[in-house]
């Protein structure tokens, strides 16, 4: 049996390979799920691979490599790992700083779909933004009020439809009376079923 000290060197022999071009497939998706793997050879591996964020008990540091790297198929990836594995600072400034904007597209569509929370500044910045983001991000179900109160309020009529959909019970009474006569047919039909279930 492999002593810790041979363990190490070669873990240390091992991170010295050309790890873009000397590996399978398959081997790198087995390195990448040993456990005993020190920390600088999961990173090196990030990218090789789609199933690293899937392991449970990743570093800190390997998520927040990859966080930072500069896979673009990583990055929009990480919405299929344990979504409690990143924090909500982190999945705001992964979403904001994404230099792509069909990537952030993607990332916001799978953090507003699973209703990951964000900070409220990430949330504030999303609802001053175009108005696809705008619609998209009213949709999330942990808005917080001041956000919800702007969007309601927003020209966009799907935006409005949406927001009281997802925020109905966070708006206060003056926002939803608007909402219930609204000049949009959709958006008064969606704000008046709203109403009706908290007053049936």
């Amino acid at each position: 049996m492999t002593g810790d000290g041979d363990a190490a060197t070669d873990w240390t022999a091992f991170s010295r390979l050309d790890l873009d071009g000397s590996l399978s497939q398959g081997w790198t998706e087995g390195l990448q799920g040993n456990p005993a793997a020190p920390v600088d050879v999961q990173v090196a591996m990030l990218g090789l691979s789609a199933t690293i964020h899937w392991r449970l008990g990743l570093p800190d540091a390997v998520v927040e490599a990859a966080l930072r790297s500069p896979h673009l198929g990583l990055r929009t990836s990480l919405t299929d790992m344990p979504l409690d594995r990143i924090t909500t600072e982190q999945w705001s400034r992964l979403l904001l700083d994404e230099p792509e904007v069909g990537a952030r597209w993607k990332l916001l569509f799978g953090l507003v779909e699973s209703d990951v929370p964000l900070t409220d500044e990430a949330f504030g910045e999303l609802a001053a933004g175009q108005v696809r983001v705008r619609r998209l991000v009213a949709a999330h179900r942990g808005l917080p009020a001041t956000v919800a109160a702007d969007l309601a309020a927003d020209p966009d009529a799907e935006v409005r439809d949406a927001v009281c959909h997802s925020s109905w019970r966070s708006l206060d009474e003056r926002t939803r009376h608007l909402l219930v006569a609204d000049p949009d047919e959709e958006v008064r039909e969606e704000a008046l079923m709203q109403h009706h279930r908290d007053h049936p």
